[in-house]
């Protein structure tokens, strides 16, 4: 599955309803519009950096709300953190830290409330980001949604990479840290479950580690799935003190396998680790 190649685009992106034929999505969804991938050119060597741009399929009205994880299923040699930059309503840009990577999981939807497959979603961003920040949604959740978190460093191009959520999520809102203050911090939280919405499907959920994965944590999925998903992951330490960052090591039709990180030397120890597993149904 790739985002760069979902194929042809039948009808407008403000149609709503899912565009079928024969039972299956061949258009984009509005309402919101989701767009989603595995990008190999999401952060190769351009000078002294390693930076990377993903054309999306479908144009958004305005920038959208986008979350990034760091594949490194190819050689599990490469890249740990992934941040935005050069984000615009048809295109988002990547730098990856200290190395190329293999590739770029990314998701990305409009900002705002929304019920998909029956469930709650919101997306936002956080501008002038800073490490113990917290963000309120702007509708309570039933019960506390998973969150995914990226840093957007659009504007200068210089601060944090790394983001994680710290504390415990509940039904208004979540606590977040950074390794360093940030343009934006993009976030997108979900009631886990199922979801069905154009040409996507994709699973939300929680995987407790209590663990360093220093050798790689495994997650099972829920049921095999078609095609080896991309998979968005972020970080939840309940006592702030544990991994900075992870990074997608394998991934099957059955299971995902990843790797924390901590640059500061401090530990590994994790609680949670909060995903989202993502398939095109081309």
């Amino acid at each position: 599955m790739d985002g760069l190649d979902g194929g042809i685009i039948s009808g407008s992106v403000g149609v709503t309803g899912d565009l079928t034929v024969g039972g299956r999505p061949v258009g984009y969804r509005s309402g919101p519009l989701v767009l989603g991938g595995d990008s190999p050119l999401g952060c190769v060597s351009s000078g002294t950096f390693t930076n990377g741009t993903v054309s999306f399929p479908a144009s958004f009205a305005a920038n959208p709300v986008v979350v990034a994880t760091v594949d490194e299923t190819g050689d599990d040699n490469g890249a740990i953190w992934a941040r935005l930059l050069r984000l615009a309503p048809n295109r988002v840009g990547f730098r990856c830290g200290n190395a190329p990577a293999d590739g770029i999981n990314w998701l990305a939807i409009e900002s705002g409330t929304f019920t998909i497959s029956g469930k709650q979603v919101e997306a936002g961003v956080a501008s002038g980001a800073v490490s113990g920040g917290s963000i309120s949604f702007p509708t309570p959740f039933s019960a506390p949604p998973i969150v995914l978190l990226t840093v957007d460093e659009t504007g200068d191009n210089s601060g944090g990479a790394f983001a994680r959520v710290i504390n415990t999520v509940t039904t208004t809102g979540f606590q977040y840290w950074l390794d360093g203050s940030s343009d934006a911090l993009h976030w997108i939280a979900m009631e886990p479950g199922d979801y069905q919405h154009g040409r996507y499907q994709w699973t939300a959920g929680v995987m407790g580690t209590n663990n360093t994965c220093s050798t790689p944590c495994t997650l099972t999925f829920p049921r095999p799935l078609q095609t080896a998903p991309a998979v968005l992951l972020t970080i939840n330490d309940t006592n702030n003190s544990g991994a900075q960052g992870l990074r997608i090591q394998r991934v099957t039709t059955t299971q995902l396998r990843f790797l924390l990180y901590d640059t500061t030397g401090t530990g590994l120890a994790t609680e949670n680790v909060f995903y989202v597993l993502l398939q095109e149904l081309n």
